[in-house]
């Protein structure tokens, strides 16, 4: 079961109507502009959520630290929760049964991209706006674990040379640029 909720969640989530599904396993919360960081008590409500799509921009890293006690196997990070990106990061690779990600890349910086390659429980991972440049290149080197690699950014304009550069550093991965 899966429950898309966006503009209609409240900062809270006290009063979402998903908390009535204990056995609901993808929650949305896509366009969920008002949600806040005190709201993040509830998900431990869900102890069957496998699959969290989030776009909060007033929410923080530590909206995500109830997730680690989740059997989560999916988490697209669209917006807010990833500042400060360190916070993020470890509460990330403290969810043992997390195998994809989806994250909004423009504030990572290459120390950032480092220590999240140290998730390596992820099989699949998808970065958008990252801005890649052949000076971010080296910094992928440690995704070298993963079976399928995302690199998303729509103001990009694509880099044969720079993509071939990643390609070449990530030989086992399987690569798609987006632009």
């Amino acid at each position: 079961m899966h429950r898309s909720l966006g503009r209609s969640v409240q900062p809270d989530l006290a009063a979402c109507p998903a908390f009535s599904f204990p056995n609901l396993e993808l929650l949305n919360l896509i366009h969920a502009r008002q949600l806040t960081d005190a709201s993040a008590v509830h998900l431990q409500k869900l102890p069957k959520l496998k699959s969290i799509l989030i776009n909060g921009p007033k929410i923080t890293a530590a909206w995500l630290e109830p997730t680690s006690v989740l059997p989560l196997e999916s988490l697209n990070i669209a917006q807010g929760a990833v500042t400060p990106p360190g916070d993020a990061i470890a509460t990330i690779k403290s969810i043992p049964t997390l195998r994809r990600l989806s994250i909004n890349g423009p504030s990572l910086t290459n120390a950032d991209l480092a220590a999240l390659a140290g998730a390596t429980q992820l099989a699949d991972g998808s970065i958008s706006g990252l801005g890649m440049t052949d000076a971010r290149v080296p910094a992928l080197r440690g995704f070298s674990h993963l079976k399928k690699m995302q690199i998303i950014d729509w103001n990009a304009v694509a880099d044969p040379d720079t993509e071939a550069k990643v390609r070449a550093l990530l030989p086992t991965v399987e690569i798609k640029f987006v632009h």
